[in-house]
């Protein structure tokens, strides 16, 4: 996967949790999070929810809680 695919796809989502565009861009959550957290540094994404809790309860899924933190594209769409 490119980082500009995800770019893409966030741009045209306009937020989406890790799982979402993992599922979607057939990638794991891990590599999809480091690539989010190239594009946070770069300011073109936002973490809007955080992972932990972010279900309502923390039940012992801790592998699963990475994929449910949200991301917002933070710049303005391209023409």
């Amino acid at each position: 996967m490119v980082i500009s695919q995800l770019s893409e796809y966030l741009q045209r989502h306009r937020r989406a949790s890790v799982g979402d565009m993992a599922l979607h861009l057939d990638s794991s959550p891990d590599t999809v999070q480091a690539m989010l957290d190239l594009l946070e540094r770069k300011r073109r994404v936002i973490r809007v929810a955080d992972a932990r809790g972010s279900c309502g309860s923390c039940g012992g899924c801790a592998s699963n809680c990475a994929t449910n933190a949200v991301y917002e594209w933070a710049l303005p769409e391209s023409g």
